[in-house]
């Protein structure tokens, strides 16, 4: 009835202009635009009527009635000239809402009680037709909702609210019967906390504590044993800390901290023995800056690694726990390239090792007697040694080399003079001897002494004196490195031999005066003293000279041998006088 005397007043005020066709329009604000219109049956009852109350000319809201009594209102509410909600009235009390898209389509219904408090709320909140969301009302006051987020009919979503607040609010989302998620919320109806990742019935792997609506804990317990493993503190909704227990022990290794929501320090116990060992620096994009690695586990960095835009460039090392990071590897693209050694400690590397692109050594160069100087390389193919190079009297010019194959050390060559001339070759690739060591003092291409060993004990000498590539001397040596034979040449072919006991004592010599390979006379020794000379004068190959010494190596006797039958017919006496003078 409320609605009919409305009407009724401002039929009173305002006149009728067109009463005999059951219309009336007025322009209420007197702007020359006609903002409400009434409708009439024949009997005069109020029908309908019209309304613009924006004054644009559009009437966005129309109220109908049922014999006089209001029944239905249909509205604009969101101006763009589309009727998008409509009430419905029975008895004057208002007891169904209904809103719609621009298409026409249902969206909403609202149910009210006797009382005109609002009972219950449908929503298609996806536009497919259905009702997915409901929300629920006792004496006009919110008490729950629900949604139905897949549209299958199944509730997937359930909130609890008072005073028109939320306080408690259940998700199941693959509609198992076990809730994925519980969110609390406090008195303001901000969230206080959520539980998710459930493992068994009301146990959760993931707590969230809020403040004021911002996450300020999360703590995840990543291997369901009722004990958090994994805690991050925020602040202002970034990360600000965290503890993580990776290896579920009961303590914390990593612990990180961040800035502006990104890490900026990190630090872990890599052996879980309770210390940590491994600290790493973070720039503020966090990306790497710099680790620090204790690996010997000795509670002393000895690694520390060094990134320029989270790219590792630089690697240091302290090998022997002395504090002094005496080798450094240079990186590009994470391959080694370079690593550089400071054996000395005084701060300047003494040796660089270049790697190539497979991760395999190429060459390397260093400064042994630590002057400043480089004066050793060395020179590798697939990480395998095959040459060494050196400078062995500081005059930046190579005079040494050692060349290897297969990893084997088979001959070197030396400059012994330093004149630029490599006058020495030692070889250790020849299957009869250990090493064969060669010297061309003459720097004629030839060797004039020639050296080989056994093991380390030298065997056999040939030394061409008169540097005219004839041997002049060869001398051959027992296993334990004494003298044993020393044979004199001329032109390269032997005339005279000499043989030695153990311990380097002359025992015998032998010449071949012609060099026709057959010997002519015989020197024979006693303790090292010549006691006897044999000499075949006749070259038959027998001796028929024979010459006697004393202990002062002077000629005591001469026999002869005149018949040639190897008995001496003729012996000669020499006497002291004859030997003095």
């Amino acid at each position: 009835m409320i609605y009919l005397s409305i009407v009724l007043l401002i039929l009173w005020l305002c006149p009728l202009t067109a009463l005999a066709e059951n219309r009336v329009e007025n322009d209420l604000n007197k702007d020359g635009i006609i903002d409400q219109v009434l409708i009439y049956d024949n009997s005069g009852t109020i029908r309908q009527v019209d309304m613009d109350q924006n004054q644009d000319g559009f009437f966005e809201k129309h109220q109908f009635y049922t014999r006089g009594v209001l029944s239905r209102i249909e509205r604009d509410t969101t101006g763009d000239h589309h009727m998008d909600c409509t009430d419905f009235f029975e008895n004057e009390k208002r007891v169904r809402q209904e809103k719609r898209d621009t298409k026409g389509n249902l969206i909403q219904v609202a149910l009210f009680a006797d009382d005109g408090q609002i009972q219950k709320i449908q929503k298609d909140t996806t536009g497919d037709r259905r009702f997915d969301t409901l929300f629920y009302f006792e004496t006009g006051r919110l008490i729950s909702s629900t949604k139905d987020t897949d549209g299958n009919g199944t509730v997937n979503i359930t909130t609890f609210y008072d005073n028109e607040l939320p306080v408690r609010q259940e998700v199941d989302e693959n509609e198992n019967g076990t809730l994925d998620r519980i969110v609390f919320f406090d008195t303001q109806g901000q969230i206080q906390k959520i539980l998710k990742d459930p493992y068994q019935k009301d146990r959760y792997q993931t707590t969230l504590i809020f403040e004021n609506g911002q996450m300020k804990t999360r703590e995840r317990d990543s291997n369901k044993n009722g004990k958090p493993d994994d805690i991050t503190w925020f602040e202002k909704e970034q990360p600000v800390a965290q503890k993580q227990d990776t290896n579920f022990d009961g303590r914390f290794d990593i612990i990180t901290r961040f800035s502006n929501g990104v890490v900026q320090f990190q630090e872990k116990d890599l052996d879980f023995d309770g210390v940590s060992d491994f600290f790493a620096d973070f720039d503020d994009t966090g990306k790497v800056l710099k680790t620090r690695e204790d690996t010997s586990r000795n509670g002393q960095i000895d690694r520390i690694r060094h990134y320029r835009s989270g790219t590792l460039y630089k690697v240091a090392h302290d090998h022997d726990g002395d504090e002094f990071f005496e080798a450094v590897s240079l990186m590009e693209n994470d391959r080694i390239v370079k690593n550089l050694i400071d054996k000395n400690r005084d701060g300047t590397p003494d040796v660089a090792v270049f790697f190539n692109e497979n991760q395999q050594r190429d060459r390397l160069i260093s400064d042994t007697d630590f002057n400043g100087a480089s004066d050793t390389w060395q020179y590798y193919t697939e990480d395998v040694l095959i040459r060494v190079d050196k400078d062995e009297n500081g005059d930046g010019n190579v005079d040494h080399k050692v060349y290897y194959k297969n990893g084997q050390k088979t001959h070197l060559v030396r400059d012994t003079s330093f004149d630029g001339y490599f006058d020495t070759t030692q070889r250790y690739d020849d299957p009869k001897w250990s090493l064969i060591v060669t010297q061309d003092v003459s720097q004629n291409g030839q060797p004039d002494i020639r050296s080989f060993f056994k093991g380390e004990v030298l065997r056999r000498k040939e030394v061409d004196e008169t540097l005219d590539g004839n041997l002049d001397l060869v001398e051959t040596y027992d296993e334990d490195g004494d003298l044993k034979t020393l044979e004199e040449r001329k032109q390269g072919t032997p005339w005279l031999t000499w043989y030695y006991a153990p311990g380097e004592i002359l025992v015998r010599g032998e010449e071949d005066k012609n060099q026709d390979g057959v010997v002519e006379i015989w020197y024979l020794y006693e303790n090292g003293r010549l006691v006897t000379v044999k000499e075949d004068t006749t070259l038959d190959g027998k001796p028929d000279l024979w010459e006697t010494y004393d202990e002062t190596q002077a000629m005591v006797k001469r026999e002869r041998d005149l018949d040639f039958d190897g008995t001496p017919d003729f012996v000669e006496t020499i006497d002291q006088a004859e030997t003095d003078s």
